[in-house]
């Protein structure tokens, strides 16, 4: 018992890092968020950061993004000249056509 525990163990072990990738929303869902959102909010007017940050939150809910999921596309969206041409090609197709 004690060595399929260990087994066990060491597999979820060496797992960790690529969870990650097999859970979650992908890429393809946080960039059509973005695009979105970068079109919306410019349409609003807010009457302080606290009811931004709550449509944010109600947005990313709606999309099945976490905060954390949302922080973690921004930051590959920081250093991928790719993925920030998905996000334009996404904002171009929704917002200037609607």
């Amino acid at each position: 018992m004690q060595g399929a525990r260990r087994i066990l163990l060491g597999t979820l072990i060496a797992l960790l890092p690529v969870l990650p990738a097999c859970g979650g929303p992908s890429d393809n869902t946080a960039v059509q968020f973005e695009a979105e959102w970068q079109c919306e909010v410019q349409r609003q007017a807010f009457e302080d950061l606290d009811a931004l940050d709550q449509t944010l939150a109600r947005r990313l809910d709606d999309a099945g993004l976490t905060r954390d999921e949302y922080a973690a596309f921004k930051g590959r969206l920081e250093t991928s000249s790719d993925l920030r041409l998905e996000v334009t090609d996404a904002y171009d197709a929704f917002c200037l056509q609607t």
